[in-house]
């Protein structure tokens, strides 16, 4: 996952906080500026906008504003304000895995906590299995999270989750609603 996830925050000016996982981005906070250095631009070089990126393997699912710096209020120094989404220079979508499981958080508490800690975060679900299904437009990309009932067994019974949508040009999360599926879609890919 690229977007920064404490267990105690803290502006990266005061020390960062406390990391959950070192052996994530969050271990390579240099490379990470990096990326954060192309996204705003410079003088001879333009920000890159609508910037959209696609994670897993952490077998839960997850939604964030991606700020350089998310605990800091100070949007000017590169901070975060998570009431309003500035100082998000893209967005992340982290996708669930189809069977492996995640961390059980069956109460949702965790998963609230996590939340209160790291304010980017618009969405974060431990607990079900399933796939995300994206639909990108010019416009917009819409992020549906879709979870199956069990994984002990056969079964074609999914539900819908969630959904969040980051309107181009925006660089920040949304709620968004299912999407209408197309009356002629394109052919799937070989």
């Amino acid at each position: 996952m690229f977007a920064q996830l404490k267990a105690q925050d803290a502006p990266l000016a005061a020390g960062g906080g406390l990391f959950f996982n070192s052996d994530q981005w969050d271990g390579y906070q240099p490379a990470r500026d990096r990326v954060y250095s192309i996204l705003k631009g410079d003088a001879t070089t333009p920000p890159v906008n609508s910037c959209v990126i696609l994670t897993g393997v952490i077998h839960s699912s997850w939604a964030a504003d991606l700020s350089q710096d998310p605990n800091n209020p100070n949007t000017a120094t590169g901070g975060y304000n998570p009431a309003t989404g500035e100082g998000s220079r893209a967005v992340e979508f982290v996708g669930t895995s189809v069977s492996s499981p995640g961390l059980s958080d069956p109460s949702g508490n965790t998963a609230l906590f996590l939340r209160s800690v790291n304010p980017h975060f618009k969405y974060i679900d431990l607990n079900q299995r399933g796939c995300m299904l994206l639909d990108v437009t010019p416009a917009r990309v819409v992020c549906e999270w879709w979870f199956v009932d069990t994984v002990a067994s056969v079964s074609n019974i999914q539900t819908f989750g969630t959904a969040f949508e980051v309107v181009h040009g925006s660089n920040r999360l949304q709620p968004s609603a299912m999407t209408t599926p197309r009356a002629n879609p394109p052919p799937l890919a070989p």
